[in-house]
């Protein structure tokens, strides 16, 4: 990966406004070009950056009542994270993966703006350099067995990756509760599992599209990752759905995560028009295995916590359930 800098894959034609800029303007804009990041210069540097967030968040207060903001430098957010073009795209994952972000502005030598790059690009630049090492691979494998070894096991990581939200899959999801389960049998130590589901996804993909509506997976995304410990880890599995494994968490830690998870999220504040509360918010179901006892499958436990998460919906969703023994 080395061998791949930012500047060969980085968007080079980047919208990019003043911090004096009236915000509508700008908003304007990047409807108008159809970006969701807008970097903010003031003599050639960055000085700041616009995402979609930004504008939901800003759009969001608006509604409640709040002032709109005048000027674009109101709005952004700075100091921008940037990288510099001759930067591998290794460096960028890093960065990307340190400060939870999904876009990085590029500079030169001189810190003048030059691009953007995504975190899809980086990982169409990863995906395209695995596959480059693979066919190498393939016509030196008598001599060079270890590295399609590494290559495959890079591979095997890949897989195991949700495309869009960057987190496991249901593969990975499965290969956890496994382990996670086994664990709990040898040592009778509990573990929770949660379902997480975004309320009323439908009518927002219906009345924002899709575009949109995949900005929000993505953000409900992040901002659940934020609300949960390092040991624990969440899945996407499926549609707006999401499940999130916590070791060594009994059911009354598990409600004290699932309701953090649902807090967190309906603080955003992201605008939901076709929703009764107005924003966006999620519903919560869980269960435990217990640390003493028969164990049943890891399966039943995702069973019961679906079965809350269905009683949290009915129940007027924006709600945590959890499934009693």
């Amino acid at each position: 990966m080395t061998s791949i800098r930012i500047a060969e894959v980085m968007t080079s034609e980047v919208l990019s406004v003043d911090p004096e800029l009236p915000f509508a303007e700008t908003i304007r804009l990047m409807e108008e070009r159809r970006v969701s990041c807008v970097p903010i210069v003031e003599k050639g540097k960055p000085v700041g950056v616009i995402s979609e967030r930004d504008v939901l968040r800003s759009t969001g207060r608006a509604i409640r009542g709040e002032a709109f903001p005048e000027r674009t430098s109101e709005v952004m957010s700075h100091p921008p994270i940037t990288i510099g073009s001759d930067a591998s795209v290794d460096e960028a994952i890093a960065v990307i993966n340190l400060k939870r972000i999904r876009r990085l502005v590029v500079v030169d030598g001189s810190d003048q703006l030059v691009g953007l790059v995504t975190q899809s690009d980086l990982v169409a630049a990863q995906t395209m350099a695995v596959a480059r090492e693979r066919d190498l691979l393939e016509e030196r494998v008598r001599s060079r067995t270890d590295e399609l070894e590494k290559l495959s096991r890079r591979l095997e990581r890949l897989s195991m990756a949700d495309p869009m939200l960057g987190i496991g899959n249901r593969r990975a999801m499965e290969k956890e509760m496994t382990r996670l389960h086994e664990l709990a049998r040898r040592y009778q130590r509990p573990y929770s599992v949660l379902l997480l589901d975004i309320d009323e996804f439908k009518k927002y993909n219906d009345h924002y599209g899709h575009p949109v509506a995949d900005q929000i997976l993505m953000q409900v995304c992040e901002a659940t990752g934020s609300a949960l410990r390092t040991s624990d880890s969440l899945y996407r599995y499926g549609g707006e759905e999401f499940l999130i494994c916590l070791p060594e968490t009994d059911l009354e830690g598990a409600a004290t995560t699932a309701e953090r998870v649902r807090a967190t999220v309906e603080e955003m504040g992201l605008p939901h028009a076709a929703s009764g509360r107005g924003i966006v918010t999620v519903s919560v179901g869980g269960a435990c295995e217990p640390a003493k006892g028969e164990l049943s499958e890891w399966t039943v436990r995702v069973s019961e916590a679906d079965e809350a998460l269905y009683r949290a919906k009915e129940g007027g969703r924006n709600a945590v359930e959890l499934h009693q023994a």
